[in-house]
């Protein structure tokens, strides 16, 4: 272990890491910190997780700690000036749990030891549990080996003697040195037995480049044998699937009883696992410390600073020490600034999520410590930690240390004829190879250890034992025990919420993934029947179909927008079911099952599938398993579905009693409206009585402190009556927080604009980091992050709110958060105006952003709900875009599956084509299909045995809805001839349309009728869609094509659009709409006068991806914002103006571009004219206006 006080230091931080990887050092108790925002910085080392309390503004206590560590920390006991935690180690009499504690002694306060480092003693005390405290005590007690006695020291003296505590320091080395005194000031103390077990207590030589010395001891410990794992993507996948082939005989396809069953699930995991781990190599877990800023002469000049340290010490000359110490930290400093920005330049080179990822890396929290139970008291152990999150989120659920795998005798229904029959359609070949590749493929494994990625890469081996597996498990209505295993992860709830609490944690279940593909299944078909025959509620918004949090906040402003025209009050509800996934009964999710109509054998299925689950959570090195008694697992397939099943009922009932009601998962909106303020009220009570009744018997909750009532209205006065949930009185609210926008009972948007900015402002600052003015990221990758990132933060749920950003002040704002974005993308003074800025680099107008985000959802809204919408209020978006009205017929539609199909697909390898072509039938019929779109429209042509069809398409369609329509033409052709048992091959050079058609998932209706075509024409026919490549010299493909130019250079006879308009095309329209909106806005903008003569407005194409330097000159020459003498003498900053070239004119980057005689000779050489106008400027080349520049910078230097 290793004690150090940092004095809040970046060089002391970088030795202590340093120091921490050379010697392998597992915990060190850390004082004084270096802290930056907030945050504990420069500590950060790949294996070693750092604890401190994250809510103070400049901690002064940490733990560094091995993640190898089994540790838990006391949460009641982590504060600004202390970190505390559980830690085990090996005693004679077997593992024993100490308390280990960093603490800092404020100097400035009387107390000593402070009142929390004295409860953390007592409570040690109570729980009879050993502890070692290192701290820096600002105490002088000669007992310790200080030169003097004070107040303090005395004080702190009585106190570790009354209480029984040993100090642990020996000798009288100080601890504390500087030029002017040495003392011993770092304490470590310990209980009486545990003082025992610390061996070689010692303070360091080395150098800390803190005026405190390390001190060193440790603490006996077992060796743990080094532990190995698999790393997924390094599996030898060819390797795997022929380990999978030459296993296939032991897989079993037939299953007649439970205990076939249980063999058969076994035998397939045995299989894919063994053939896992002998594909794979065993790697031990990485442990390594580097520090990558680490370098040869640091280690030389830290030798030094060593050297010069001990010499001073005994000569207490110090001035080479302190030059030395300057140098050694410059250096560090340098070291870590150029790691840093090679590190972030990397960045770029990483695939996008990857990148994503890194970037947006937030400090992890301390992990689960010690947690605050419903009578104050905490947790003791991190046993009774896991226990009590168990008891909390699966209430009435029994605990067991074994794992309480379920028998294999209880009493099962059993098959039938109409079952099998049954089970045949939900789980046919084609839907489980679909549900299998539904899976991300390395999503973390449930408790058989299986992952998507090992079904997906040997499916067609396993399938058919899948298939009868799957049947089988439902036929019986039996989970296999291997499934059942479910391995509970808990992961902090998003925002800032209390540590200690239990209801922090949200509790994942990690099931197989083979239970999951059943369930992906069984979820199909209960969705499919309840569209056909019982649907879910019209005001239930969550895991439906074309519904979603947008479609959600719009019904309700809708509403509210309604009450305001009609000038009544909208009084509103916003409820929370507490615990709803974990706390509906087994009883009410097979209620509802059946009240749909589901059939016995799928309520069975998933009734056992809930109740049988062998449930273990691991914490440390403790692990408790239970069987849960009610709920859903979060994190499982069906989970959404049944609950939304649940709530259902609810949402049924009170819209049967006429209350308005929308249901987002377990967040409920009542929305009552009304001219009469008292009766309104009243019809709320009743509403929320209601919902209490009904939670009652479902056996859930309202968190009455949760609970929301908003009056939404223009009225200034209210007189509404008191209004109580559970004898508790619920506050009326001027706004709310709902699925992520913040509300106002005005609908004025302020409170929704402020914190949408304001949280995309620190979003864009913890980028930050990854680049300066010249340095980091490039301008291309900043860009990206604006875009991918920060801006989505801004346009969520625009469609709502867009209005507000109208108004002036609005747009102001939304331009201060995109100044920041373009002032880090170009680097250029800070006196360049944003628009200026905008216009050079492409960036849209924050607020011309949010329109065209909210007219795109209003569109998709308008499109796919069968929801009455109005064209006023927040849809009057729709009205300001000319032409639109064309797009409301789209080809878009709600996702739908087809499976089934019946002709084949063939994609050959270019080479076979060059080599002849692949191997057909030699008496097929071959069709060649082509699309073709040009400037003036669009067109499809037909090719085949007697026939040439040349199809005008106008100029709404997309190349790719020609080449669909194309083939659905060759099919419709080939159903006319009334053809029986031909071999029919239908050639398409657009791959994109033959995966299109080959995919299960259809989204648009043009690709589904050329499907259904296909599927009939298959019926009677063996039919064969192959991709031939275009402009090849293929006869067939080559006519086709000339039939499709011809038909795109033709006039369409009849109304436009000929088809359904697609969806980009849709977003087409509005994209120009937003464009035009940018050359409007910029028209119209004020001053910017070089800026308008320049620059070409949104048109420079991919100029992000110049570096720093070369679009730092271009944007400040094209907006005369750059240090040339002119601007400096605008901003005060030069008394001259003239042109230090040819002392003419005013030195402008106007009169640089053009008119300066000096540079004459190098524009003929680049543009062929020696002099140039504003306008040839705005279209010269980039890299053109680059080397002008460049020349010009490197005269005026």
């Amino acid at each position: 272990m290793l004690q150090a006080n940092l004095q809040h230091a970046k060089g002391a931080s970088a030795t202590l890491c340093k120091i921490f990887a050379e010697k392998q050092i597992t915990i060190g108790l850390i004082q004084e910190p270096w802290v930056n925002s907030g945050q504990v910085r420069g500590l950060n080392i790949g294996s070693c997780k750092l604890l401190y309390d994250r809510g103070a503004d400049v901690p002064r206590a940490a733990l560094l700690i091995d993640k190898c560590v089994n540790h838990t920390p006391i949460t009641n006991f982590i504060s600004r000036d202390l970190v505390a935690i559980l830690l085990e180690i090996p005693t004679l009499g077997g593992s024993q749990e100490i308390v280990l504690a960093s603490a800092y002694f404020p100097g400035d306060e009387a107390e000593i030891p402070p009142i929390e480092v004295q409860e953390l003693i007592e409570y040690c005390r109570q729980t009879n549990r050993q502890f070692i405290i290192g701290c820096d005590a600002n105490a002088h007690h000669t007992v310790w080996g200080s030169s003097d006695v004070n107040e303090r020291g005395e004080h702190l003296l009585d106190y570790i003697a009354n209480k029984h505590i040993y100090i642990i320091n020996r000798g009288c080395k100080p601890t504390f040195i500087t030029a002017a005194r040495k003392e011993v000031l770092d304490l470590t103390f310990a209980s009486r037995i545990l003082s025992e077990f610390i061996l070689n207590w010692r303070v360091s030589d080395e150098a800390s480049l803190s005026d405190h010395q390390h001190i060193r001891f440790d603490i006996p410990g077992r060796s743990e044998l080094n532990s190995t794992t698999y790393i997924p993507r390094k599996t030898n996948w060819n390797t795997f699937r022929d380990l999978v082939n030459s296993k296939a005989d032991l897989l079993i396809t037939t299953i007649r009883s439970i205990c076939e069953l249980e063999v058969a699930a076994s035998q397939l995991n045995e299989v894919l696992i063994s053939s896992y781990h002998d594909s794979n190599t065993a790697v031990p877990i990485q442990t390594t410390r580097k520090v990558p800023w680490w370098s040869e002469r640091l280690t030389d000049m830290r030798r030094q600073v060593r050297r010069l340290f001990n010499k001073a010490k005994r000569n207490n000359r110090w001035d080479d020490y302190r030059l030395a110490l300057t140098d050694y930290n410059k250096e560090l400093r340098r070291s870590k600034r150029e790691t840093w920005k090679r590190h972030c330049e990397s960045i770029q080179t990483m695939p996008e999520a990857a990148r994503l990822q890194r970037v947006m890396a937030k400090d992890v929290s301390n992990g689960i410590g010690l947690l605050k139970k419903h009578d104050g008291s905490f947790t003791e152990t991190q046993k009774e930690t896991l226990e009590y999150l168990l008891q909390v989120h699966f209430p009435g659920s029994t605990l067991d240390s074994s794992s309480p795998l379920s028998s294999t005798t209880e009493h099962r229904i059993g098959p039938n004829r109409r079952t099998r029959g049954r089970s045949g359609v939900i789980f046919d070949r084609d839907k489980v190879k679909w549900a299998v590749a539904s899976f991300q493929p390395y999503k973390a494994p449930g408790g058989d250890g299986i992952f998507p990625a090992l079904l997906q890469n040997c499916l067609e081996t396993i399938l058919d034992p899948l298939v009868c597996l799957f049947r089988a498990s439902y036929n019986w209505g039996y989970i296999p025990l291997i499934w059942r295993k479910v391995r509970l992860v808990f992961i902090l709830k998003q925002g800032k919420r209390p540590l200690e609490l239990p209801k922090s944690y949200r509790p994942i279940s990690l099931t197989s993934f083979l239970l999951k593909t059943m369930e992906r299944l069984l979820d199909l078909h209960i969705r499919r029947r309840l569209e056909r025959l019982t649907p879910l509620h019209r005001t239930q918004f969550a895991y439906t179909k074309g519904k979603s949090t947008e479609v959600a906040l719009h019904s309700l402003v809708n509403r509210i927008e309604g009450a305001f025209r009609s000038k009544e009050i909208a009084l509103c509800a916003f409820l929370d079911i507490e615990g709803a996934f974990d706390n509906t009964g087994f009883g009410s999710i097979s209620r509802a099952l059946a009240r749909r109509g589901l059939d016995t054998h799928t309520v069975a299925w998933v009734d056992a599938m809930l109740k049988e689950r062998d449930i273990s959570a691991t914490l440390g090195n403790n692990s408790v398993c239970t069987k849960a008694v009610k709920g859903c697992p979060q994190g499982g397939v069906l989970s959404p579905l049944l609950w939304s099943l649940v709530v259902d009922d609810l949402l049924v009932k009170l819209c049967g009693l006429g209350y308005e009601a929308i249901g987002y998962a377990d967040d409920l909106a009542i929305i009552i409206t009304g001219k009469f303020d008292l009766t309104v009220s009243d019809i709320m009570k009743s509403a929320l009585r209601e919902v209490l009744n009904w939670c009652v018997s479902e056996g859930l909750s309202i968190n009455p402190n949760k609970t929301v009532l908003v009056p939404f209205t223009k009225r200034y006065r209210l007189d509404l009556g008191q209004i109580s949930l559970q004898g508790i009185v619920i506050e009326y609210s001027n706004e709310v927080k709902y699925l992520g926008i913040t509300l106002d009972r005005r609908l004025n948007w302020n409170a929704q604009l402020n914190n949408t900015l304001n949280k995309a402002t620190r979003v864009f600052w913890a980028c930050r980091k990854l680049f300066g003015r010249t340095w980091g990221l490039s301008p291309k990758m900043i860009f990206w992050l604006y875009n991918t990132i920060v801006k989505p933060a801004v346009t969520y749920a625009a469609l709502v709110w867009w209005p507000k950003t109208q108004q002036d002040s609005a747009i102001a704002k939304c331009n201060k958060l995109q100044r920041l974005a373009c002032l880090s993308i170009t680097g250029v003074m800070r006196t360049c105006p944003t628009a200026a800025m905008e216009a050079v680099i492409g960036l849209t107008p924050l607020h011309i952003s949010i329109w065209k985000t909210a007219a795109i959802s209003a569109l998709r809204v308008q499109l796919m709900t069968d929801m009455l919408v109005t064209e006023s209020g927040h849809m009057s978006i729709l009205q300001r875009i000319p032409g639109i009205r064309i797009c409301f017929v789209t080809d878009h539609m709600t996702r739908e599956l087809c499976f089934g199909r019946r002709f084949r697909v063939l994609i050959p390898e270019r080479a076979d084509w060059e080599n002849g072509g692949p191997c057909l039938h030699l008496r097929s019929l071959n069709w060649f299909t082509d699309g073709s779109k040009m400037d003036y429209g669009a067109g499809a042509g037909v090719f085949g045995p007697n026939t040439r069809v040349s199809i005008p398409m106008g100029k709404w369609p997309s190349v790719f809805q020609t080449e669909i329509h194309a083939i659905q033409t060759c099919a419709l052709l080939n159903l006319n001839k009334g053809l029986k048992g031909a071999n029919i091959t239908i050639y398409s050079d657009s791959q994109a349309a033959i995966k299109a058609l080959s995919s299960w998932s259809f989204s648009s209706k043009l690709v589904k009728e050329c499907f259904d075509g296909l599927q009939r024409l298959a019926s009677d026919n063996r039919v064969t869609l192959c991709w031939v490549p275009g402009h090849c010299g293929v006869d067939g493909n080559e006519a086709a094509d000339e039939l499709a130019r011809e038909g795109s250079s033709s006039r369409i006879r009849g109304p436009e659009p000929y088809c359904s308009i697609s969806w980009s095309s849709a977003r087409a329209v509005i994209k120009d709409w937003g464009r035009s909106l940018q050359m409007s806005y910029w028209g119209n903008l004020p001053g910017l006068r070089q800026a308008k003569e320049l620059v070409r407005p949104y048109a420079y194409k991919d100029i992000t991806a110049l570096d720093k330097a070369d679009l730092r000159l271009l944007v400040g020459y094209l907006t005369g914002h750059h240090g040339l003498r002119y601007h400096l003498h605008k901003i005060g900053l030069s008394q001259e103006t003239d042109c230090r070239l040819c002392l003419e004119d005013d030195e402008t980057t106007t009169h640089i571009l053009c008119d300066c005689p000096a540079l004459a000779r190098l524009r003929r050489g680049l543009f062929q004219q020696e002099f140039l106008r504003p306008m040839d400027v705005k279209s010269s080349s980039i890299k053109d206006l680059i080397a002008l520049i460049r020349t010009a910078e490197g005269l005026l230097q």
